[in-house]
């Protein structure tokens, strides 16, 4: 017979036994922070394109024209063009398609368009560099804002802010699921989770201490994963050459335990070929392929997610930053933002059908070429393999923040490009022109050459 004191030691060995296994299934198996959604809900991420929920209606923010362009589908014609404000960066749709909401980021706006009607119903101040917006409902959108690291809540009815939501620096792409409104943080290449029904930011996880160039994000709903185009800036690296200074890639997260799978990152240069800044990507749940656009290579890759493989290659406009698929994933729109086209691709086929030319640009020759100049790896006199743009480091006029190693002349930190104001002219040209050959391994622009000084007047346009 045992006695209680015995007894009770039993027990508590056992109690602390099955704690002790309790504690290392759930290290094992970690559960998510809430419930996701159904693997049939749908997710809505920004973007510069948006596909109304007839499936024939498409919509393209056209960032140098400062105008919204509506797409009949079937017909391939352009159906209207409507003013919205300077830079428009994003556009959305509301569930049920009944409005259109654009951020145009050079007015620190949120333009509203009545879709039957085709006019601006409404715009709403939302304060200094809005970058992306999604909409939960016919009334609510949400918009990155960057200048104060926020996400507002908007009440597209009344015009007012309804909340705001402190989030880390920087964010940029949004992407709505449910109850989950996940923020990509532009420079830093993180991940936020805001909970909705708290409103707050429940965690942010890292794809990396090299990440830039986070902007976008595209769910597979199914499998609760979601894949983030971005960069890879080696500041660190010692034996920094052009060609592995800024590496294109995707990391993959698991949105359950929202953590990043590092064994599953696609590097784009190893599937396909070297490019610069992936910058959006459109999922095909249908053939489990990845549509992804490189903006400053001027090209589509298609991976074949099962085998790790490039599908296709498909060369495309100038700088594109938008791809999305049609309802029956037959066709993958790819939005090439200094041209103001639009390449209709096949996905059967992976064959382009055709080009639309989406707006008639009011901007000046010079600087449509000094933007696409600036941007573009593509061209082997500003960067050799595709490897490096201006825009790598100084997206938007901006510092990447980063203190680089081994560079031509020492170590240094990325300036802002407002910083060359101060500069004359000739300094200026003598400058860029040397850190194209030194930094980006181009073969250099023409001293007074019609190109470099389209590239200065486009750097002294950039906002301060």
């Amino acid at each position: 017979m045992i006695r209680s004191s015995s007894r009770r030691a039993l027990l508590a060995t056992l109690g602390l036994l099955l704690l002790s296994l309790g504690m290392l299934v759930r290290a094992q198996q970690p559960r998510p922070l809430y419930a996701l959604p159904d693997g049939n809900t749908l997710a809505f991420s920004s973007g510069s394109l948006a596909l109304a929920n007839n499936g024939r209606t498409l919509l393209a923010a056209n960032m140098l024209s400062g105008t919204v362009s509506i797409v009949d589908i079937p017909l391939r014609e352009v159906q209207a063009e409507i003013a919205v404000g300077a830079d428009p960066r994003a556009v959305a749709l509301t569930p049920d398609s009944s409005r259109a909401v654009v951020v145009s980021r050079g007015d620190g706006a949120l333009a509203v368009i009545n879709m039957q009607a085709r006019s601006v119903e409404r715009t709403i101040d939302v304060g200094a560099q809005p970058y992306a917006v999604v909409a939960r409902d016919a009334s609510t959108a949400y918009v990155s804002l960057q200048s104060t690291d926020e996400v507002l809540r908007v009440d597209l009815t009344s015009g007012e802010i309804t909340n705001r939501i402190p989030v880390p620096a920087m964010p940029a792409g949004l992407a709505l699921w449910g109850d989950f409104l996940y923020v990509t943080h532009f420079w830093s290449g993180e991940l936020s989770l805001i909970y909705l029904p708290q409103q707050t930011v429940v965690r942010t996880v890292a794809t990396g201490s090299d990440s830039a160039l986070a902007q976008s994000l595209t769910i597979d709903t199914r499998a609760g994963i979601a894949y983030l185009p971005h960069s890879r800036s080696a500041d660190w690296n010692p034996a920094r050459t052009y060609d592995n200074s800024v590496l294109p890639v995707v990391s993959v997260v698991d949105l359950a335990a929202l953590d990043v799978r590092a064994d599953s990152r696609l590097a784009l240069n190893v599937i396909d070929r070297p490019q610069n800044m992936p910058f959006a990507a459109a999922f095909d749940r249908l053939r489990n392929w990845l549509f992804v656009v490189s903006a400053g290579s001027d090209a589509l890759t298609v991976v074949d997610l099962a085998t790790g493989t490039a599908r296709a290659h498909i060369p495309v406009g100038a700088n594109p930053r938008g791809v999305l698929l049609n309802l029956d994933n037959s066709l993958v729109f790819v939005h090439n933002t200094i041209d103001g086209t639009l390449t209709l691709i096949e996905t059967r086929t992976l064959n382009v059908l055709e080009t639309l030319t989406l707006s008639e640009q009011t901007v000046p020759v010079d600087l449509r070429l000094g933007a696409q100049l600036f941007h573009s790896a593509a061209d082997p006199r500003l960067s050799r393999d595709h490897a490096l743009s201006c825009a790598s480091c100084h997206f938007g006029g901006q510092s990447d923040g980063r203190v680089w190693q081994n560079i031509p002349g020492g170590t240094g930190s990325t300036p802002a490009l407002a910083d060359l104001d101060a500069l004359r002219r000739d300094d200026m040209l003598a400058l860029v022109d040397a850190k194209i050959r030194d930094w980006q391994a181009g073969s250099g622009l023409e001293i007074g050459s019609l190109e470099l000084d389209a590239l200065i007047d486009y750097l002294l346009a950039l906002p301060n």
